[in-house]
């Protein structure tokens, strides 16, 4: 594991501690999630799911514990395109330019990893239980999904054993949550698109991530992976109306116009 993954490991692990202490349910979502799963990615982004009504706790908790919130309006992360001439050398590679903008973000000294606070009606509100009892959620300590082990150097029971637990999606609910997501901004934020499309690549070879996907998400994924072209899409549009149905997706949605696809 390289100095960078231990640092990100290590700060995402002090800021999950300073949450669970100041009793705000959190988890860590996007890119840096998907890096503790694969060990070979490394990614600057800290992303913090939070409920909504506790963003202020939050960020009175960090900056209590000595994180500096970012007000410099010139900042790169309060966009959604990253790129400039500056975003490599924040670690900003091109597959991650694309990103959602936080509620509130953080630059801790000595290291270009930030800390990002998103609000969860805007990533995850479907997520009803983010406590440890949930199904969808595990834990950096107890990894007790099928498969997972696999992923972990030399068997250890344990990603990080002697860290404060951080709490992650399930690789299974990760998947389903990006399929949501691209669900969701589809034709309405096509930045963004390249985002979840950019995360589908990268799960899209490790069986871990599509195992136990549930049928109507499996069934978009696999149309997804076989097809080619244009078709590949119409899987989630298929399963975007489902979700719209049943309430899972806003029902103020746009209808996607399919005719240029």
């Amino acid at each position: 594991m390289s100095a960078h993954s231990n640092a990100a490991t290590k700060l995402a692990a002090n800021v999950a501690r300073v949450l669970d202490g100041a009793q705000v349910p959190n988890l860590l979502w996007g890119w840096a999630a998907l890096g503790f799963v694969q060990p070979e990615q490394e990614f600057p982004d800290l992303e913090f799911v939070i409920p909504d009504g506790v963003i202020p706790v939050a960020c009175h908790a960090l900056k209590k514990a000595g994180y500096t919130i970012c007000e410099d309006k010139e900042c790169g992360e309060f966009m959604e395109d990253r790129e400039d001439e500056f975003a490599s050398l924040r670690g900003i590679e091109p597959h991650i330019y694309y990103h959602h903008v936080a509620e509130a973000h953080f630059h801790p000294k000595s290291t270009y990893l930030t800390i990002s606070l998103l609000r969860q009606s805007k990533s995850l509100p479907w997520l009803e239980d983010m406590t440890r009892s949930s199904h969808y959620l595990m834990i950096s300590h107890d990894p007790t999904v099928p498969g997972l082990l696999e992923y972990f150097s030399r068997g250890r029971r344990s990603l990080y054993p002697d860290q404060h637990p951080i709490k992650m999606l399930t690789p299974a609910a990760f998947t389903e949550s990006i399929i949501r997501m691209l669900c969701w901004d589809i034709q309405v934020k096509p930045l963004l698109m390249f985002r979840w499309l950019g995360m589908f690549n990268a799960v899209k070879h490790q069986r871990i991530f599509t195992a136990s996907l549930r049928p109507n998400f499996q069934a978009a994924w696999n149309m997804y992976v076989k097809r080619t072209g244009n078709d590949r899409i119409f899987g989630f549009l298929r399963i975007r109306e489902q979700l719209i149905v049943t309430g899972e997706l806003p029902e103020l949605l746009r209808c996607v116009d399919v005719s240029n696809i």
